[in-house]
């Protein structure tokens, strides 16, 4: 009897120490993996610093060469495709969303998509006929104003909020074609 329950308390000591190990490793991911994201965020910091203050010592010939705009969204663009997926990046279709209480206008594509502010995109209708066919309709052309990695500000040039009677449309990039 004594030996059984020697073995059923090794046992659970055995059990207890795995689940403790496993505990310990799930935190010291976790936490290597926030110090990895502040390593980031302060190489980019340390990367516009050196630029901001390097910037004064430079002939003015170098200085127009090397004007440039703060690191933001490329250091977001260097890791789109680990965050988002191949998937997402290839993507040309998105959303539009009218915000009638704001005045604005947001779509589901982004500088991941390949966007950039002065970018025109395809707004269609979705009508759906009497024998159940779907059509696209195109109602109106959109302009990035502001782009972010997956989403994007736009403006409608040559339509009122009124005109639109959704607040969702499918929205596409336009062919350059």
């Amino acid at each position: 009897m004594m030996n059984k329950t020697n073995i059923l308390i090794g046992l659970g000591l055995v059990a207890c120490a795995f689940i403790a190990a496993m505990a310990v490793s799930y935190f010291m991911h976790e936490k290597a993996a926030a110090n990895l994201k502040e390593v980031d965020a302060l190489q980019v910091q340390l990367v516009n610093l050196i630029a901001d203050k390097g910037e004064k010592y430079l002939p003015e010939a170098d200085r127009a060469r090397v004007k440039r705009e703060r690191i933001d969204i490329e250091d977001v663009l260097l890791r789109t495709e680990k965050v988002y997926g191949e998937q997402e990046l290839k993507r040309k279709d998105g959303i539009l969303w009218i915000d009638r209480t704001s005045s604005a206008c947001m779509i589901t594509l982004g500088a991941a998509n390949g966007l950039i502010p002065g970018t025109y995109l395809s707004v269609y209708d979705e009508i759906i006929n009497a024998n159940g066919t779907t059509v696209s309709q195109k109602v109106a052309d959109v302009v990035v104003e502001k782009t972010y990695d997956i989403v994007s500000y736009v403006t409608i040039p040559d339509k009122k909020f009124n005109d639109f009677v959704r607040d969702y449309y499918r929205v596409t990039v336009k062919d350059t074609l």
